[in-house]
């Protein structure tokens, strides 16, 4: 009895968390990249170029990270985010 009130309390007074943000969708697109083959890297990134959001923002969003990480790379982690950032209708794509 004492564990299920314990159990209980936990459950009611805990906030909500978000276990997925866009970091850790970046974070996982970064590991995926890195495990990736360079034809792999190179098919994805010829992909992404045609991402509706590629001329729009990202390729401009790239020249603050270009010393740090390939181009494909950024595209895929930002591509991570994509779905969520759409999923509230007021997105432009």
């Amino acid at each position: 009895m004492k564990n299920l009130l314990l159990l209980l309390v936990f459950t009611l007074f805990t906030a909500p968390l978000n276990a997925w943000n866009g970091r850790g969708h970046m974070v996982i697109a970064a590991i995926a990249w890195d495990q990736l083959d360079e034809q792999s890297r190179a098919a994805i990134t010829d992909l992404l170029k045609q991402h509706p959001a590629f001329a729009r923002k990202w390729k401009g969003d790239y020249q603050a990270y270009e010393d740090d990480l390939p181009l494909g790379k950024f595209l895929m982690m930002r591509a991570a985010t994509w779905p969520d950032q759409i999923r509230n209708g007021r997105h432009p794509d």
